[in-house]
């Protein structure tokens, strides 16, 4: 049996090409708007559930002075597609930035499989200093050192199987252990190693990382993976809402399905 794999989005953050990419006025493109949406996932097969991502507080953003369209919360998102959080039993985190661990709290079974390398950063000097835990949510740091201290947190190194069909690969350079999953070798859920598609269609870096050779060669990863015919889903990209089908369509906004081949622009 294979996974099922749902994109949920949870909001949109208004912003300009150019407050996104590195060096934007080298590429000779006009600046325009976009929104930068954020989602998190879910894979099921029959009776398991695992989780990627938990999306973030919308607290967060609001002490921040950021604004963010909230379209849902992650815990009604999840409710929304038949799940509770509160019996789900694996949470795979990408990396630790806010927008990804924020309502980690709100999955007191789970067991979180995170990058040794990344856990071993933001618990490190450079990751507690101010700039860096300016991405990061403090709060959700502290729950999952809560979590370390209750043998709740399984730190991989490198690639590993979290399961039968589900595999994390590692892909730094946004963060030390910015991790992508695979599922079934033919779907594979980029998270923040390539925000949008123009990081993959055209080479175009990233504004936020920690080391740029690092993030180029994830680039490369994954247009192999492109390139072998996998489905390979970036982690903020507003087109991935229009390229997949909708789980529901009366609400089309809240998920598609990634595991589906759907329209493209």
């Amino acid at each position: 049996m294979s996974w099922e794999v749902t994109a949920l989005r949870i909001g949109q953050h208004p912003t300009r090409r150019s407050r996104l990419f590195y060096g934007y006025r080298s590429y000779g493109r006009l600046d325009e708007s976009v929104e930068l949406t954020f989602f998190f996932w879910l894979l099921r097969r029959g009776d398991d559930v695992i989780v990627v991502d938990t999306g973030f507080d919308e607290g967060w953003f609001v002490a921040q002075g950021s604004d963010v369209r909230w379209s849902v919360s992650p815990v009604e998102a999840l409710r929304a597609v038949g799940v509770d959080p509160g019996a789900v039993g694996i949470v795979v985190l990408t990396h630790l930035h806010f927008d990804h661990i924020g309502a980690v709290a709100n999955f007191p079974s789970a067991h979180y499989v995170i990058q040794r390398r990344e856990w071993e950063f933001w618990h490190g000097k450079l990751g507690s200093s101010p700039p860096m835990r300016a991405h990061t949510d403090v709060a959700a740091l502290d729950h999952l050192a809560a979590a370390m201290r209750a043998g709740r947190v399984r730190l991989v190194e490198g690639n590993e199987a979290v399961t039968d069909g589900v595999e994390v690969l590692l892909a730094p350079g946004h963060t030390p252990g910015q991790q992508v999953v695979m599922v079934d070798g033919a779907v594979v859920l980029a998270s923040d190693a390539a925000h949008l598609y123009d990081e993959l269609d055209e080479d175009m870096l990233f504004g936020t990382f920690t080391d740029a050779v690092a993030m180029h060669d994830s680039y490369r990863l994954l247009r192999v993976f492109v390139a072998s015919g996998l489905t390979v889903v970036p982690g903020h990209d507003p087109a991935v809402s229009r390229r997949f089908p909708p789980v529901d369509a009366a609400w089309p906004e809240l998920a598609v399905r990634l595991d589906s081949a759907g329209p493209v622009d």
